[in-house]
This record gives C-alpha cells, structure tokens and sequence, in this order.
C-alpha cells in the first residue's frame, strides 16, 4: 500500500472516531460461511465454547450509514467473543474507529483492544483478505483475528497463550497450522489502516471488522464525507 492510501484511510478513521454520534447499520445475519468448527478458550475473559470460526455473512436492511461496503451482502469478522449473534435475527451497529473496539461487555480484558492490536489486525488485513478462499483460509483468517484481538502474551499463536483454539472433531485443523503462520510473520507485514468497526454496544450483538470505505476512494479526500452522521 503507498503512503497515501494509508495516510488517507487514517483520515476516514480519524472522522469515525471524531463525530459526535455514531452513523448506523442495520443488518440480518445469515450465517457463517465459509469456515471451520473450532473450540475457542479465552482464559483472560473465562471463556471457553465451540463455534464457527469465518465469514459472518450479513444483509443490509437499513441506517443511516452510506459506506458502501456494508449495502446489500456483506461479509464481516467478529472481534468479539463475549456477546453473539444469531442468523435470522437483525441487529443494529454503530460505526466506530477499529482501536476504541470491542465496545465494552461487562468486565471484559481487552475490550477496548486500543492501537497497537488495531495495526496488526491492519496489517494481517492487507496480506491476506483478498486472497482468501475456501472454508480453511477463511477460518484461519478469523482464529488469527480473534488471537490479535485477545492474546496478551508476547507471542501470536493460537496454540498458546490465554487464548487457544483447537480444532473441533470432524473438521479440518489445517485452519490452525494455518493462522500461526500467518501471525508469526504478521509483524513484518505491511501497514494497512483501511479498517473499522461495527459494534453493537453493552448487550448487543458482536463486534464487527470490516474494510474503511475511504481508503478505496483514491481520487480525493469526498468519502469523508460518508461519516457526516445523523440519527
């Protein structure tokens, strides 16, 4: 990425993170897909479930949010393990800057993640979003979202640390050999500022990861503009 596009996709965040209320997202969640069943344990939050780990395919049904990228279908990751979703159901979000998410849920460690966790979700991002396929990559892509977002060790392995994964029976655990390589060498990737969050709040819904629309608007500085909010 050239400096420019990244310098202008932290302008898109700044203006996220500087309006003074929050445009909206309304979406039905379809499901998970494609992805993998994996066991997660995030020993920091007392957390420990099966659940699928990929890509949360959602539908726009309303809000005041223009940002392109979530009208029609979408697809999302989730940085948040201490609330849910489920598919059928609508919810509502907020658009907010990636280091002030997970918005809070009780008591919960690392929520906000705060910037350094927000560069390196970037940074895993811009190596390897576009070229993922199938159910493995796509889950790998997620385990290695979820490690960033609540490790609090030196080291990014989801093998390791307070938070683990391990594969569920049945299902492919090639999606975890595949996310700690990506995370050993996420550090060195390049810088990638294009991202924001959905969240859904105390009591709501999980917290999204989805792409800043700005950052793709190389011809000017007009899409922020998307972040004028009303309500």
């Amino acid at each position: 990425m050239s400096f420019s596009r990244i310098a202008l996709s932290s302008l898109v965040v700044a203006a996220l993170a500087g309006s003074a209320s929050a445009a909206y997202v309304d979406a039905t969640f379809n499901g998970v897909a494609p992805g993998v069943w994996v066991n997660v344990s995030d020993t920091a939050n007392s957390l420990s479930f099966g659940t699928q780990a990929g890509g949360f395919n959602w539908t726009r049904t309303g809000g005041t949010a223009t940002d392109p990228y979530v009208s029609g279908s979408f697809v999302t990751f989730c940085i948040d393990l201490k609330k849910h979703v489920g598919a059928g159901n609508n919810y509502s979000f907020s658009q907010t800057s990636l280091d002030m998410a997970p918005t809070p849920s009780g008591n919960g460690v690392n929520y906000p993640m705060g910037a350094t966790k927000a560069d390196l979700l970037g940074r895993l991002w811009g190596a390897h979003r576009s070229s993922l396929v199938g159910d493995v990559m796509f889950g790998a892509f997620q385990l290695a979202i979820w490690e960033i977002v609540f490790e609090n060790s030196n080291t990014l392995s989801v093998s390791n640390g307070n938070f683990t994964a391990t594969g569920d029976p049945g299902d492919p655990t090639s999606a975890i050999s595949t996310a700690n390589a990506w995370l050993s060498a996420v550090a060195g990737d390049p810088a990638y500022g294009g991202l924001y969050a959905l969240t859904g709040g105390e009591g709501g819904p999980q917290d999204q990861l989805v792409p800043t629309p700005g950052c793709l608007a190389l011809a000017g500085f007009g899409g922020l503009a998307l972040f004028r909010r009303r309500r």
